[in-house]
């Protein structure tokens, strides 16, 4: 309720003309005034509106004041309703303490002073202003020490993820000299063919990029090289041959339709850590086989202009609950149970950002099955900055 919000007025009496009086002379107050005609008429106004002031005559032949003051009071909405009484003929004090254990807060004699009257609802009603005003802003407060608190504690878990993986980026560390010492050895051994340097040269690439995800992990190392032209098309199928085994052994069935050519300013490793988290979840849902689509077109966004590379990963896995919608983008919540970190989709989508582009979801459930779509757009320009987002990567 902002300061200049009209209240409203509820007048209360068996005879037309002194209502028409009453609203006479509270018009002049700007509030909503509201006319009954008898007890019952008010009780059914009170049920429609919400009141800030009851101005009734005591005497009335269906229910009298008193009786309509216990009527009100017995509402939980009208426990702190004010309640003015108007007597044509003089209360004693034990009618006034009978009023004022009803619930009544004042009376008015007759006859009625009209400055006296204004006066008097003037200031119920503006308590009344003041009561939801304070209200409202109690709900504000409530709500933003909700949000801050729950801020806070994501801040708390995020803080804790750092240094857990600090540790085990820093465990992690002597084990990858080993083995990249090992595969260096191993290509270079003369029993190998080209085709088997071929995979010891993947390997390698992909254990490049573990010693880079723990250098981002143990000193917040960012990328300082300038980013570099990068083609969606390799680093999809980069992506697709490292899941291949994987694709094969689910019986799933790939379809690939690449549209565009359109070349995106970036971090190669960065665009691939997104769509192993995507196109291996895509792979996790479909355990008894299925469709995986992935589909990469040129496009323009409506709302800014921007042209870029928009790429689908649909499957036709188990699909995901409604219910989760709204967090499966948050840190640690994952549908996985323990198989899952709930840090995958988070990172993926911490890295869009950092290319000022977007990544949405939507999940379908048909009588057949169920499919769900992962789209990403990325901007052709401009180039990401060098300071971006760096957490291990994760298959959420």
């Amino acid at each position: 309720m902002l300061v200049n919000d009209r209240v409203n007025i509820l007048m209360v009496d068996d005879q037309p003309a002194k209502l028409l009086s009453y609203e006479v002379i509270l018009s002049e107050l700007g509030e909503n005034l509201l006319k009954a005609s008898s007890g019952r008429d008010a009780l059914e106004q009170l049920l429609k509106s919400e009141v800030a002031v009851v101005l009734m005559d005591v005497s009335m032949p269906d229910l009298d004041g008193f009786q309509l003051a216990d009527m009100i009071r017995e509402h939980p909405r009208f426990q702190k309703t004010a309640i003015i009484f108007i007597s044509a003929v003089h209360l004693t004090d034990v009618d006034r303490i009978k009023g004022y254990q009803r619930g009544a807060v004042d009376y008015i004699s007759v006859p009625v002073v009209p400055e006296l009257l204004r006066a008097k609802v003037s200031l119920f009603a503006e308590l009344h202003r003041k009561t939801q005003q304070l209200e409202n802003l109690n709900r504000e407060l409530e709500l933003r020490v909700a949000q801050r608190t729950e801020a806070l504690v994501r801040s708390e878990k995020l803080a804790a993820m750092g240094r857990l993986a600090g540790i085990i980026a820093h465990e992690i560390n002597n084990p990858l000299e080993a083995i990249s010492n090992a595969l260096f050895l191993l290509r270079e051994h003369p029993s190998l063919d080209n085709e088997a340097r071929r995979f010891v040269s993947l390997a390698e690439q992909e254990l490049t990029r573990v010693a880079h995800i723990t250098r981002q992990t143990l000193s917040f190392y960012r990328e300082s090289q300038e980013p570099v032209s990068v083609s969606i098309f390799e680093v999809l199928d980069n992506v697709l041959e490292l899941q291949s085994h994987r694709l094969r052994a689910s019986g799933i069935k790939l379809d690939k339709e690449f549209r565009s050519s359109l070349a995106i300013q970036g971090y190669p490793n960065e665009l691939k850590q997104v769509f192993l988290n995507l196109i291996g979840n895509a792979i996790e849902a479909m355990r008894e086989g299925g469709r995986l689509r992935i589909r990469v077109d040129e496009q323009t966004e409506p709302r800014t202009g921007r042209r870029g590379v928009k790429v689908s990963v649909c499957d036709t896995g188990s699909g995901i609950d409604s219910r989760y919608a709204k967090r499966i983008f948050e840190p640690f919540f994952t549908t996985k149970d323990a198989k899952g970190t709930g840090l995958g989709l988070w990172i993926s989508r911490g890295i869009v950002q950092k290319y000022d582009g977007t990544i949405r979801f939507r999940s379908l459930h048909y009588v057949s099955g169920q499919a769900t779509c992962f789209c990403v757009f990325i901007p052709s320009s401009p180039a990401p900055s060098s300071v971006g987002f760096s957490v291990s990567a994760v298959a959420g």
